[in-house]
């Protein structure tokens, strides 16, 4: 200590700079060689959302919030995202038992968020499985103590499920344990180039059809559900079908729903967009199952929505892959 306090300035200086852009250095590695390792633990994961028994079919949405009128001069808007698994069964007939679903999430940031759902018994061919409600979060926070807003973005970006479950001989009484696993990540949307998009028209005549996107070749069928909420908010539902043409049905689909908004005057570039997801489809599902949004995503209608943007890439059992890119005036659908 005390030959180092005779050091000149300078040299302590030189020396305290140095360590610093070591250890600066050392984080920055650690992050690079961290990430790999994450993604690593999870590369077995398969990509196909079914086995000979189950189909899964993964769901993501975004919350958006406005803070109050009081705090908006140090609060900024911010999201909590859901995710929601669905398991269908092939054979409507057969005995699943003792079904236990885990989900690992990794976020925009890096971050692993883990969750499990599990069901005992089952009787129904589809079912809500499992939801996570807040699971991450978006936000750019105000410190009253250092006076600094932190940035946070928890967006779900990469999904991987493990799904274990039992399947009963009705005849034998005993049961084979089985394990599949799904990887999916969403679309990256700053490589969305909304602007290509082509308006497609919401059919509101035909019977059985109101609500839904006018199919183009598509191998689902999609419903827009809008409602009014009063007179602060929105109310947006959608619902999903697949459906086979020529014989060829759907054997992976990324089917992901934006709102296209104006945003707060206390937003942040970095962290919010003018585009807000408000349903998503990942994974697969039979023609006999409709697939809802659990429920209704309420949006501020100082958001003022002017467009409902639909992208799609779906792998058909023909190994070609159809995407969609569509537009739909949102004024133009009705409200129920």
């Amino acid at each position: 200590m005390h030959k180092f306090s005779q050091l000149s300035v300078k040299v302590k200086v030189l020396v305290l700079v140095v360590y610093t852009v070591a250890l600066a250095t050392l984080i920055v590695l650690l992050n690079v060689l961290f990430q790999p390792a994450i993604d690593a633990n999870y590369q077995d994961y398969a990509t196909t959302p079914y086995d000979e028994n189950l189909m899964v079919t993964l769901k993501k949405r975004e919350k958006r919030y406005i803070p109050s009128t009081d705090d908006a001069d140090k609060n900024k808007e911010h999201s909590f995202w859901d995710v929601f698994m669905y398991l269908t069964k092939k054979d409507s007939s057969a005995m699943v038992v003792n079904v236990h679903g885990f989900l690992t999430a990794v976020t925009a940031e890096g971050n692993l968020l883990y969750k499990e759902g599990k069901a005992s018994t089952w009787s129904n061919n589809s079912a809500s499985f499992a939801s996570w409600s807040n699971l991450g979060k978006t936000s750019n926070d105000y410190d009253e103590k250092t006076e600094e807003y932190s940035k946070l973005d928890n967006k779900p970006i990469k999904l991987y499920v493990s799904i274990y479950y039992e399947i009963r001989n009705n005849e034998t009484g005993k049961s084979d344990f089985k394990n599949f696993t799904y990887q999916v990540e969403a679309l990256d949307l700053d490589n969305i180039e909304f602007d290509s998009f082509e308006e497609r028209l919401i059919d509101n005549e035909t019977a059985g059809k109101k609500g839904y996107l006018v199919n183009e070749g598509e191998l689902f069928d999609l419903r827009i559900e809008r409602r009014v909420s009063g007179e602060t908010s929105d109310r947006i539902r959608t619902y999903l079908t697949a459906k086979s043409i020529d014989g060829i049905s759907m054997k992976h689909m990324i089917v992901e729903i934006y709102a296209q908004v104006a945003n707060h005057p206390t937003d942040t570039e970095e962290y919010f967009s003018d585009y807000l997801l408000i349903d998503s489809y990942y994974g697969c599902v039979n023609q006999s199952t409709i697939m809802p949004s659990t429920n209704y995503v309420e949006i501020n209608k100082i958001y003022n929505i002017s467009k409902i943007y639909v992208i799609a890439k779906v792998l058909g059992s023909d190994n070609q892959e159809i995407i969609t890119k569509a537009w739909v005036d949102y004024q133009k659908i009705k409200t129920y």
